[in-house]
């Protein structure tokens, strides 16, 4: 289902950017998640539109609210893992 599954990157010079395509079944909308070597903001992009900023932390979690996305994570914290998947609009991340 999810084209990235918790993986982490492999070393080599820090990782600002991460990017992904998830397509879900009818009912059901995409995750991603980020974690963060350094606490720093995580910006969350659809194509080339920013869609959401969380500010702070190691942990960043963002719902698109759509089944379709071409996604995109921006930080300054050294991504060190990233994972989508698909899920429910009401649910919460774990």
């Amino acid at each position: 289902m999810a084209l990235v599954t918790a993986s982490a990157l492999p070393a080599q010079a820090d990782t600002s950017s991460v990017s992904g395509s998830l397509s879900c079944p009818t009912g059901q909308v995409v995750w991603v998640y980020v974690s963060t070597q350094y606490s720093a903001s995580a910006l969350f992009y659809s194509g080339t539109a920013l869609r959401y900023t969380d500010s702070g932390g190691y942990d960043h979690t963002f719902n698109y609210g759509t089944r379709t996305a071409n996604w995109r994570v921006e930080s300054g914290g050294n991504i060190l893992t990233v994972s989508d998947w698909c899920g429910y609009n009401v649910q919460q991340p774990q």
